[in-house]
């Protein structure tokens, strides 16, 4: 019953904004954890008939499954491969792997010598960032390994900013210059291929990262942890109210046991945690500006969710169930059947639920 509805428009108006703000950068698709929620397959489908030839997933066996659909041009595997089989049939396929650490490139070393094609790889550099990467002080070594295989087919040198201090752009810089001086270094050994460093917020903050290439995720979905810039958001759940009904004084609803007013009219709503609503990411804003404004807002009762019932806005009375919702519809026509429309992070959507692309 409970629908997520994909907005192809607003995904196609997102992706010229960001084709505009990258200008000859290339456009890499971010499509990890099932396209950002949208789903893997046919975002990579909608975007590829849109100019889109670059994509990257931090799952192999998503790039596996882009490319056993039919998905051309590049895959980028971001994230290491700890399977020598998987990593053997991404190389088949002509998945490009990025290699993060020396250990990462003595296996891949290995599944060279099993293998027909010559594959492509890109070398991943921590900046700073602390997860994926080659510090700086290992750049020689991994030199040293690379002129050693002549096998190696070296395309990308790549990394990924923190914003975790996004306030001071003195530290973006810093890892900017970090990322410059080991792609030198490189360079200088004959090592060189398409650079990037920007994801969406760093693309669209610091033009200065905007290298060979930006790799593009939450921006297509228009949710951004900074000022919008004109990006819209592309989805949101549908579902059916199933049951009305109206309450005497001294009735209770939920699971919360809230008290409602004689003559309060109700809906439910067959749709809950289950499903992705009412989930929030925790955000990476953690000063004390943030949380104040955060309690405030809940103060104020601003933070109050709420359901669209046509053009009926229907806030929820009591917590957001497991399965369901109820809401407040007092004084509103609203019948069984009734679509509701319920704002979502895409992100959180159960993966069983249908995703329709409009």
């Amino acid at each position: 019953m409970t629908k997520f509805i994909v907005n192809s428009d607003n995904i196609i108006h997102n992706l010229d904004k960001i084709k505009n703000t990258a200008g000859e950068s290339v456009v890499i698709a971010v499509l990890k954890a099932n396209g950002y929620g949208l789903g893997l397959i046919q975002l990579a489908k909608l975007l590829s008939t849109n100019g889109v030839n670059y994509f990257a997933v931090t799952d192999v066996n998503d790039a596996i499954k882009l490319r056993d659909e039919g998905i051309q041009g590049e895959i980028l595997q971001l994230a290491p491969v700890l399977s020598e089989n998987l990593m053997k049939q991404a190389v088949e396929k002509g998945i490009t792997l990025c290699i993060s650490s020396l250990g990462a490139l003595k296996a891949f070393e290995e599944v060279l010598t099993k293998v027909e094609n010559t594959p492509s790889i890109h070398i991943n550099i921590d900046t700073g960032f602390g997860r994926y990467g080659f510090a700086p002080h290992e750049i020689e070594e991994l030199i040293t390994c690379v002129k050693n295989n002549d096998k190696l087919r070296i395309t990308g040198i790549c990394s990924h900013l923190t914003f975790a201090c996004e306030k001071n752009e003195a530290y973006i810089r810093n890892q900017v210059d970090i990322f410059n001086q080991c792609v030198k270094l490189l360079n200088d050994e004959g090592i060189d291929g398409m650079k990037h460093i920007a994801a969406s917020r760093g693309a669209i903050l610091y033009p200065y990262t905007r290298m060979d290439a930006v790799r593009i995720g939450s921006a297509f979905l228009g949710l951004l942890a900074i000022e919008n810039h004109g990006y819209k958001q592309v989805a949101h759940l549908t579902s059916a109210v199933v049951e009305v009904k109206s309450f005497e004084n001294g009735a209770r609803v939920g699971y919360a046991n809230i008290p409602v007013k004689n003559g309060t009219k109700v809906a439910v709503i067959p749709c809950g945690h289950y499903d992705g609503f009412g989930i929030i990411r925790d955000s990476n804003a953690l000063g004390l500006r943030s949380i104040l404004r955060k309690f405030v807002n809940r103060v104020l009762n601003k933070d109050k969710k709420f359901v669209s019932i046509g053009n009926v806005r229907a806030n929820i009375i009591g917590n957001v169930g497991l399965t369901d919702i109820i809401v407040d519809i007092t004084g509103k026509s609203v019948e069984v059947g009734a679509t509701a429309t319920i704002a979502c992070n895409p992100l959180f959507v159960n993966s069983n639920i249908e995703r329709v692309f409009e």
